[in-house]
């Protein structure tokens, strides 16, 4: 269950003998875990009780970034743009050049036709950094799996929330860090809604 925890004692073997140090005693490790709870986007949005059915929509708002790195040159700034991908779909925000932070406010909305049964896709979000001579340069991105929009789609209509996500660098599981040596990090609101 979450938050339990265990610990165990292991003797390390070299060559089905066990390995003894310095002073004589056998070398052991101890390996110890601790059950966790995965964290959620959008944590203050839940599921409710009762059973959903019909169609629901996300409004999801890719609000504002901040802490880019410099991709243009030793000198230059940033020319930011996210593109919200979902069930094939993609959604392009407006590109703010030579920046290190910025504001978009635009909002994207994801439909379920049936909200009861669970989402197939993932959403990502995907920072791009926008090139006049060349192909435009990926910063990173983000992931909102799809079992969490099933949820997100299940709960109750007009819950809101906005969180503040690291972009994680492409590729990797480490985040972006940008050139003030801060995480990157973009902002995204959830509104659930009715589908007009």
């Amino acid at each position: 269950s979450i938050g339990s925890s265990a610990s165990e004692t292991f003797s390390i073997v070299a060559e089905g003998k066990a390995v003894v140090g310095h002073d004589k005693k056998k070398c052991e490790v101890v390996l110890s875990v601790k059950v966790c709870e995965v964290p959620r986007a959008f944590p203050m949005v839940m599921p409710t009780e009762e059973e959903v059915k019909g169609p629901r929509r996300l409004d999801i708002t890719v609000a504002s970034v901040a802490h880019l790195p410099k991709m243009d040159g030793m000198f230059g700034r940033c020319d930011p743009y996210a593109v919200l991908g979902y069930e094939g779909i993609e959604y392009k925000t407006a590109t703010v050049k030579n920046t290190y932070e910025c504001e978009w406010n635009e909002t994207f909305s994801l439909d379920s036709m049936d909200a009861s049964k669970d989402a197939v896709s993932d959403c990502v979000v995907t920072l791009w950094d926008w090139d006049a001579a060349s192909k435009d340069d990926e910063i990173g991105s983000l992931k909102i799996p799809a079992s969490r929009l099933s949820e997100l789609f299940r709960a109750s209509i007009g819950s809101s929330a906005s969180e503040t996500f690291s972009v994680m660098a492409e590729g990797t599981r480490r985040p972006v860090v940008g050139h003030d040596k801060s995480k990157c990090q973009l902002v995204l609101q959830v509104t659930v809604s009715e589908v007009p």
